[in-house]
């Protein structure tokens, strides 16, 4: 079962993990993390959650862990991946990211990327977000 509004923080820093965190359960988001790969396959096995947010250079064995959860979850769940390294971003778009969003993250621009693949969730000062763009 997917939850409409609920993100998927995952990034093996913990105070990018916390700060990510803090700004969108302040816009209304519920949202959960995972600071590991396990931790993160976990929290999917778990419950899928509407977006993920996602470290690109998190490893995952012998691959990235945006290969693993690309085929996990079946492009069901779209991927937003957000480095400090601008030279994957192409890579990571061609592996199934949806957007890339480069560290130190623009909040203004981290809330618009949400709000995107987000649709319909409540944004905390101005009412139910829509999908009008596009």
């Amino acid at each position: 079962m997917q939850s409409p509004s609920d993100i998927l923080v995952i990034d093996h820093d913990t105070s990018t993990v916390e700060m990510l965190v803090d700004l969108l359960q302040y816009e209304g988001y519920a949202v959960r993390s995972a600071c590991s790969s396990d931790g993160a396959l976990m929290a999917l096995a778990a419950r899928l959650p509407a977006l993920i947010l996602l470290d690109g250079t998190m490893p995952y064995h012998e691959t990235t862990l945006l290969e693993k959860l690309c085929g996990q979850i079946h492009a069901k769940v779209p991927i937003v991946i957000i480095s400090t390294s601008p030279r994957i971003r192409d890579s990571m778009l061609a592996h199934g990211a949806v957007d890339f969003l480069e560290k130190p993250v623009n909040l203004d621009e981290l809330l618009v990327c949400v709000a995107r693949h987000v649709p319909g969730a409540w944004q905390r000062d101005n009412g139910p977000r829509t999908n009008d763009a596009g």
